[in-house]
């Protein structure tokens, strides 16, 4: 009777853990994958909340600011510079600062000033984030007298967010240089003149000039050739080679004042410009510099945003592209974006580039026609592409550049990212394992207190 009773009481406790088991070891093991996927893609939603999903959704300023700038050290015409960025709202992108000198004796509201420096560093801020920086910039060897030097903050669309003065410098160059004397140049078009700090508004069949007053305040001849540099939208924007951009050398005598004019070997890819324009002897800088900008007028095209599903690919891994695109029609009185009509065949092609922490091509890239408005592009990692910057340009039938962004979705430590996947591999591994022996130890267990129950009860009947 005992035994019957033994076998009545075990077998169907023992089928219930047995079933129940498999489901707590799945629900472990469902839990630790969910885990780890959130994990991986932790880090990528501060970079990804930037691509705004609906376009009619109302857009918040950025409202970032320069803290503590100070000189914190001059040694002739090197500078210590310390600053602090303070981001109060929104997950800012594409950040980059630059230092600007002009005379004392001018307005800080100047638009004109001689040198102009951009680091190439570009920041990403969170909301309420601050970073403090120490730069060095180092100031034309050959500039002399009192200057004023201040930072600023542009923004990836040429926006600038802040600015902040540094205060009075003096430098003690050589003075052996061709002043280029920016309140006495104007940009020429059709016998119209303007001032340097107005944008004009360029047709494709229009030619322009540059026109200015140069010193040679040397006391011998300087055989000159005249340099353009042209970017895109600002002074951060992308550097843009223009192979028109050649000219013959030309000579001012000592110690001499003369006018020159210079045809601006404009690039006519509809978008705006932003020049800078000195002169080389012997390709070393001879003179100070000036800056300019104009809209190249006509249909072009603006990457309004740019991303990838992910922050890192093991080799194998299938990367995910989406980018949104606009038309964009700039004149000389406004500029204006328009959504894509995909009826209309409009030529442009897609260059796209995703490149790893190393540098290295993270899958073939190539050309793309491009029509539609948004644009979803996949290929298969043929390396491990950790920390990939992504590189996009919209090009016209001729080649030329309407538009261009890159987005780096690195955000943390490279050697944690770069270890991430296998650390995690491991981490998964070893969790389940050990859950697997703590659900076996609690199954054995379970089966011996039953069995003592069931003698137990068994010996009082």
């Amino acid at each position: 009777m005992n035994q019957i009773k033994t076998k009545k009481i075990f077998p169907p406790v023992f089928l219930t853990v047995f079933l129940i088991f498999p489901l707590i070891l799945a629900k472990a093991q469902s839990r630790q994958l969910q885990e780890d996927r959130f994990e991986q893609n932790a880090n990528i939603s501060s970079e990804n909340s930037n691509f705004p999903q609906d376009n009619n959704r109302l857009k918040v300023l950025a409202d970032t600011t320069i803290s503590n700038a100070q000189i914190v050290s001059q040694n002739n015409n090197n500078f210590e510079i310390a600053f602090a960025l303070i981001n109060k709202k929104n997950t800012q992108t594409g950040i980059k600062y630059a230092v600007k000198l002009q005379k004392q004796e001018d307005d800080q509201n100047n638009p004109y000033y001689l040198d102009s420096h951009v680091f190439k560093e570009a920041l990403t801020l969170e909301e309420n984030q601050t970073v403090t920086k120490k730069v060095n910039y180092v100031a034309p060897p050959f500039l002399s007298g009192d200057f004023a030097i201040s930072i600023e903050i542009i923004n990836s669309q040429g926006l600038k967010l802040a600015s902040s003065y540094l205060g009075q410098v003096t430098l003690n160059g050589s003075n052996q240089y061709i002043e280029i004397i920016p309140s006495n140049c104007q940009l020429l078009m059709q016998d119209n003149q303007y001032p340097l700090d107005q944008i004009i508004g360029v047709k494709e069949q229009q030619d322009f000039s540059l026109q200015c007053e140069i010193e040679n305040k040397t006391q011998r001849s300087i055989t000159y050739k005249p340099e353009f540099s042209f970017r895109a939208k600002s002074k951060v924007g992308e550097l843009i080679k223009n192979k028109k951009a050649e000219f013959q050398t030309r000579t001012i005598e000592p110690q001499t004042v003369e006018e020159i004019s210079i045809q601006v070997p404009k690039i006519s890819a509809p978008r705006n410009y932003f020049v800078e324009f000195n002169l080389k002897e012997l390709e070393k800088p001879v003179s100070n510099k000036v800056f300019f900008r104009y809209k190249a007028e006509g249909v072009g095209a603006v990457i309004e945003t740019l991303e990838l599903d992910k922050n890192y690919y093991k080799k194998g891994e299938e990367i995910n592209v989406k980018l949104l695109w606009d038309k964009e029609t700039v004149s000389s009185n406004k500029r204006s974006v328009e959504a894509v009509d995909t009826s209309q065949d409009y030529g442009f092609k897609l260059m796209l580039e995703v490149i790893n922490d190393q540098g290295k091509a993270c899958f073939n890239s190539g050309f793309q026609q491009i029509n539609n408005r948004r644009f979803t592009f996949s290929q298969t990692s043929q390396v491990d592409c950790f920390d990939p910057t992504i590189r996009a340009a919209i090009l016209n039938s001729d080649g030329e550049a309407l538009d261009s962004k890159v987005v780096e979705m690195g955000s943390k430590d490279q050697k944690e990212i770069k270890g991430k996947s296998k650390i995690q591999e491991t981490k998964s591994l070893v969790t389940i394992i050990i859950k697997i022996f703590i659900a076996l130890a609690v199954l054995i267990l379970s089966i011996i207190i039953i069995i003592m129950l069931a003698k137990k009860i068994n010996k009082k009947k």
